[in-house]
């Protein structure tokens, strides 16, 4: 046996006491106990690294996934629950506790319930934060087939397929409660025998340090944002390249991991770095002055995706106050009136939309984004966040007289 391992085994009884550090480092697992009464216990399957942190960490200014799991951690701990915590990727993982719930964000559910010593006595939530697994990768495949037509004689490989496709079934009928980020046309990915098992939550957006105010809204530069994480051809980049290299007088901005793509660079490196009106900036914090200083010269953003829960980079674009070109797979109900739906994903479509929203006036323009910066700015906030995920936590221990 390794040093690790007798290490851990001499340790776990006492894995609490320990310093979060170290939890992760010999247990890939965080235990957290609640201050007063424990009424049971929670394995929850998400953000092991935020698991237990203070809300105000620097980790919390990125990505809000980790701030997401950081407080549903805190839910259950003030609900009375010890709650061990690990990684949504971790595939090694085997439960040894008698657990009350277990909480995933993927199909890593079905594997820990598979093993979990009195799997009939557990409570089993599913925390989707795509579209359904089928749709989520037969999207993606779809828009790489459309890339490989209008571009013969490339490859692009898949970057955003989830495993479990095939156990979807099989999941829909083990859990007890979905919560699912999304709205109506997200949980319509599913089928509609397993709608009843969903909550919808919203989603929260990437902490800001500059909101636009209205004088701002529609500045002397009339630029545009591309703004997402991985998975280019799936968040319509290739299409969004080919409709702007078409047009130098229009200026598209792309901010993103597209450099971790290199069979992508390798099709688009012309329209990325060799096209005057497209100007690539790799990837910026959300809440940086670099990215406020862009954010000024734009009044509009483009975010043409195959597929997503609700997109957090559309929820934080909304709220810096641009106008939003948007598909209905981005997961965001626009207010009547305001913003532009693609009607479909393609390089002659982002084309008409772009040209027409180029030509409103400059009051259409602000009269719109008033409503969208507004909405989004209530709709993808933290308090919302916590009053909907808190709710819902509430409800199932409610119906299950844990609480």
């Amino acid at each position: 046996m390794s040093i690790k391992k007798l290490i851990r085994k001499h340790l776990y009884r006492y894995q609490h006491h320990l310093p979060l550090s170290w939890q992760r480092r010999f247990f890939k697992c965080v235990t957290l106990y609640p201050r007063d009464r424990i009424c049971g216990r929670i394995l929850i399957s998400y953000a092991l690294t935020s698991a237990g942190l203070p809300e105000n960490h620097p980790m919390f200014a990125y990505h809000t996934g980790p701030w997401e799991s950081n407080q549903i951690v805190s839910f259950f701990l003030g609900h009375g629950f010890i709650v061990d915590c690990i990684h949504y990727t971790n595939r090694s993982f085997a439960p040894e506790e008698n657990y009350d719930i277990i909480f995933a964000c993927t199909g890593e559910l079905y594997r820990l319930m598979a093993m979990a010593p009195q799997p009939e006595k557990i409570i089993k939530i599913w925390h989707s934060v795509i579209s359904s697994v089928e749709h989520n990768n037969s999207a993606e495949i779809a828009r790489i087939k459309e890339l490989l037509k209008r571009r013969p004689n490339t490859l692009y490989f898949p970057k955003r397929q989830e495993p479990h496709e095939r156990i979807q079934d099989q999941m829909m009928d083990l859990v007890d409660y979905c919560v699912l980020i999304g709205n109506q046309h997200v949980q319509d990915t599913f089928p509609k025998s397993f709608h009843h098992k969903i909550t919808r939550v919203t989603v929260t957006a990437s902490p800001l340090s500059y909101f636009k105010s209205a004088a701002e809204w529609v500045p002397p530069e009339k630029e545009w944002l591309w703004f997402f994480g991985n998975g280019a051809v799936r968040k319509g980049l290739d299409i969004t390249l080919e409709a702007f290299a078409k047009h130098p007088e229009w200026k598209l901005n792309v901010v993103g991991l597209v450099d971790q793509e290199p069979d992508f660079m390798k099709i688009y490196r012309r329209e990325l770095l060799e096209t005057p009106n497209i100007r690539w900036h790799s990837y910026l914090n959300p809440g940086s002055t670099k990215f406020n200083v862009l954010i000024r010269r734009c009044f509009a953003f483009i975010a043409p995706t195959a597929t997503e829960s609700i997109s957090t980079a559309v929820a934080t674009l909304l709220q810096t106050g641009l106008y939003p070109l948007l598909s209905t797979d981005t997961g965001v109900d626009l207010p009547s009136g305001a913003g532009t739906y693609l009607a479909e994903l393609s390089v002659s479509e982002i084309e008409r939309q772009v040209a027409r929203i180029e030509q409103k006036s400059a009051l259409e323009l602000a009269t719109e984004i008033r409503q969208t910066q507004a909405l989004a700015r209530e709709r993808f906030s933290r308090e919302t966040w916590r009053r909907e995920m808190d709710g819902f936590i509430k409800k199932v221990l409610r119906e299950n007289n844990l609480i």
